[in-house]
């Protein structure tokens, strides 16, 4: 997934998360809250989106240059620390800034990898409006399996503090794991975004997710 916006310079980014302009300010850290915790809330504008930006895109450029995984783990479980980036539109369409309805957002991605039972799961969290607020609450991945070197799982919950009200995403997520020994994983989110007053915004554009295997 190329952390770049769709009008060329480079993201400061990137795997979620939702809308500048009407959703507000954005803001963040890089490091990971305790586990359970979810969300931001309140902080500065352009904190978080801003502070995850240039790690989130360091992040992309070593995965990227990572070959695809040829042989997976088959046994055991492993973590996974990284960023979600989501780009939405009117259309889902040629996402660009400037496009109508265009937003974005960046939070941080924490995901585990059972790699004996197939399956998948985390969060993201922590998540920045791109010149708005730190949202509230989490986005939970559910139904996550792993297939060859690749997994797939819905992206779903609810963010609040925006100023058009409650934020839910509805998210399909797909990606391919890279490196020796599964080492990183990225890929990307389609779906739509849903504000408390009924708006739907179309994922698409460089929409997606990136992460590395914790120590």
């Amino acid at each position: 997934m190329p952390l770049t916006r769709a009008d060329g310079p480079a993201l400061a980014v990137i795997a979620a998360f939702l809308l500048s302009g009407c959703m507000g300010s954005s803001s963040g850290s890089s490091s990971s809250p305790p586990p359970g915790g979810g969300g931001g809330g309140g902080g500065p504008p352009g904190q978080t989106f801003d502070a995850h930006d240039p790690e989130a895109v360091a992040m992309d450029g070593r995965v990227a240059a990572m070959s695809e995984t040829q042989a997976m783990p088959t046994s055991g479980q492993a973590s996974y620390d990284g960023y979600a980036f989501i780009e939405m539109s009117e259309t889902g369409q040629n996402v660009r800034p400037g496009d109508a309805g265009y937003e974005a957002a960046l939070g941080q991605m924490a995901l585990t990898a059972d790699f004996a039972g197939g399956g998948v799961t985390g969060r993201i969290h922590n998540v920045g409006v791109e010149d708005g607020p730190t949202l509230g609450g989490q986005l939970d991945i559910s139904n996550g399996q792993l297939s060859g070197n690749g997994l797939s799982g819905k992206v779903t919950g609810t963010l609040t503090g925006s100023d058009l009200g409650d934020v839910t995403a509805d998210l399909d997520m797909n990606g391919t794991f890279r490196g020796d020994g599964a080492a990183a994983v990225g890929g990307n989110f389609t779906g739509d975004v849903t504000f408390g007053g009924g708006g739907v915004l179309i994922v698409g554009g460089d929409s997606g997710f990136v992460a590395e295997r914790s120590p």
